[in-house]
């Protein structure tokens, strides 16, 4: 596995966009109406559990992206490159069950 050398600015830009995220969806979740736009049609209104599934997404991702970092370091690059693809991957994973859900 490649470990990718983020500078403190790159962690700073990719702190934003994912907090953000998370805001925004943590907020939909909160208030009970997630809305998720569309990008030729109508959007996606997200509430209950789904709303609470996909607020998690972007939080394994963010962790995903600092373990390719290398921020969070094993032992063995193996290990680093499976916990990266485990996180993305859940993290796709709930976003597209939740998604299912509604």
């Amino acid at each position: 596995m490649v470990t990718v050398r983020m500078s403190k600015y790159d962690h700073i830009v990719v702190l934003m966009i994912f907090g953000s995220l998370f805001a925004y969806f943590l907020y939909g979740a909160v208030s009970g109406d997630l809305y998720l736009p569309g990008k030729r049609g109508p959007g996606v209104h997200v509430s209950g559990a789904s709303a609470w599934m996909i607020t998690g997404a972007p939080v394994l991702w963010y962790l995903g992206i600092i373990v390719r970092s290398g921020a969070c370091r094993f032992e063995s690059a193996r290990t680093n490159g499976i916990l990266e693809i485990l996180l993305i991957c859940s993290g796709i994973a709930l976003f597209l069950a939740a998604l299912r859900m509604c």
